[in-house]
């Protein structure tokens, strides 16, 4: 069984999402979870100190949420250009198939005839004569569909 380029890629860049995803969350729910401890371990003598470090582990949990949602959005561009150019490939591919399929050189089968006709060759001839007066405003509508319905009922 023989497995797609754009299937490898799509499969390496859902895992590399998971990761980069799973990274962020962990550093963000990390820093939440330093973020208290910090501030029991540390006498209340130094506020300023803890709202710095408390401020500083906050833009770098959104910097990680960031560049996670860059590498996310950069690799789904990168899987949307495989899938096409894997989809563009297969069609080519399907229709150089469907090309080499076809037979080369005259057909080999006879086209079919058609049945003969039910009408005879005399009311044939009543019906094209009567067309032709129709078509040459000769006849009205009504005396057209007349006669042809007298020529088509005779034996």
């Amino acid at each position: 069984m023989q497995i797609s380029n754009s299937f490898l890629v799509v499969c390496v860049a859902a895992a590399a999402c998971v990761v980069v995803v799973s990274c962020a969350r962990d550093t963000d729910a990390h820093a939440k979870i330093q973020a208290p401890k910090a501030l029991e371990a540390q006498p209340q003598a130094e506020p300023k100190a803890e709202a710095s470090d408390k401020a500083a582990a906050q833009p770098q949990a959104g910097n990680e949420a960031a560049k996670a949602d860059k590498v996310m959005a950069a690799t789904q561009s990168q899987v949307d250009k495989a899938a096409k150019d894997e989809a563009k490939a297969q069609t080519n591919t399907n229709l150089e198939e469907r090309k080499a399929s076809l037979p080369k050189g005259p057909l080999a089968f006879k086209p079919l005839e058609a049945p003969p006709s039910a009408v005879s060759v005399e009311k044939q001839q009543k019906l094209s004569d009567l067309l032709r007066k129709y078509k040459a405003d000769e006849v009205t509508p009504e005396q057209y569909h007349e006669q042809r319905a007298k020529i088509l009922a005779e034996p």
